[in-house]
């Protein structure tokens, strides 16, 4: 389908384009998978979006706002088009966490002290939250329910709640008395991972796989934290994350896990961004960087390979950062929201 947000075709890089590999100094300039501009309604002004959901091909979600802040946005596709869809009453804009698990399920927390909400397909509802914190994290996916990580700022405390019948549910957690919960990322009921701040000399996060939270640790060069900035599950023995800190090898680099502990993979010297994460649905991940100009600039990695693609062109002299990536369930799709000249857009690969 070419107008739509969501194709079956593969999004993977064949041909001559899969056995080209990236120097590390800088990207290459060859062949390489399209990324294609997704044509959304237009606006009154220019918007913002700051959140993306997906639960299946037809069942699409943006969430931001119009120019200034003027106006709250959410956008939904459901397989004939891109419509405007209610939002909570007296809804925020800026400052949003959102997921859906569901046409039925989804939920907002904000990451102020503002309100949280919950979407039964018909209308939200307003959904009582710990008193006197805010939300530092969202996470959901297709057939679970939310998970989500708080933050008290006038005392040391990260609740991780899970929503259970209709209410926010504090969850415990084996965390050492000084560590703090700071993300968590759901794949599945049994693939859900949570990033800790630790003061250990071996850094580790939380795994859970549908019985037990296990440690997994990353260890650094020099012995000293760092901190995951995103995790992507993509099965109970497959995940990729991205970090970044003084003992990190060019201060940043991706990990694969694999059941075991984390893997070191450094990434090209000339990604000077935090990217975003994006299964290419054989093995690999895809990167979105914030280094394009003129263009969005994208990276895979697959079979010790790095090989870069561009998204659709822009303003030429403006700097293009991809701020959120997501597959699509169901299809070898993958969605991103770009930022450029203070205008948000849509790609699409596959």
């Amino acid at each position: 389908m070419t107008s739509g947000p969501v194709s079956r075709r593969t999004a993977l890089v064949t041909g001559a384009a899969a056995a080209l590999s990236l120097p590390l100094a800088r990207p290459a300039a060859a062949a390489a998978p399209t990324w294609r501009n997704v044509p959304l309604p237009e606006p009154a002004s220019p918007r913002t979006l700051e959140a993306l959901a997906a639960t299946g091909p037809r069942d699409i979600w943006l969430l931001g706002a119009e120019a200034g802040l003027a106006g709250a946005l959410l956008l939904r596709w459901r397989g004939h088009g891109w419509t405007r869809s209610m939002l909570p009453a007296q809804f925020g804009v800026g400052g949003n966490l959102f997921a859906a698990s569901s046409p039925r399920n989804a939920w907002t927390l904000r990451n102020d002290w503002g309100r949280a909400s919950h979407w039964d397909g018909r209308q939200w509802t307003e959904v009582e939250r710990p008193a006197l914190r805010a939300g530092d994290a969202l996470s959901a996916a297709p057939g679970t329910t939310a998970w989500a990580v708080m933050e008290n700022y006038k005392v040391p405390d990260y609740p991780v709640l899970r929503w259970e019948n209709g209410a926010w549910v504090r969850q415990t957690l084996p965390l050492d008395r000084t560590d703090e919960p700071r993300r968590v990322y759901v794949g599945s009921s049994r693939d859900i991972w949570v990033t800790v701040r630790t003061r250990d000399v071996v850094p580790y996060n939380l795994h859970w796989d549908g019985r037990d939270w296990t440690k997994v640790t990353t260890v650094s060069p020099h012995g000293s934290a760092q901190e995951l900035i995103e995790v992507l599950p993509v099965g109970r023995r497959l995940a990729w994350a991205y970090r970044r800190g003084s003992a990190v090898p060019n201060g940043r680099t991706l990990l694969r896990w694999t059941g075991g502990d984390w893997e070191d993979i450094p990434t090209p010297e000339w990604i000077d961004y935090d990217p975003r994460l994006a299964s290419d649905g054989r093995g690999g991940v895809w990167l979105g960087t914030g280094n394009g100009v003129g263009r969005s600039q994208y990276v895979n990695y697959n079979g010790g390979e790095w090989t870069t693609a561009e998204g659709p062109e822009r303003n030429a002299q403006d700097r293009v950062y991809v701020g959120a990536m997501r597959n699509v369930p169901g299809t070898r799709t993958i969605l991103s929201i770009v930022q450029t000249g203070g205008v948000s857009f849509v790609e699409r690969l596959g």
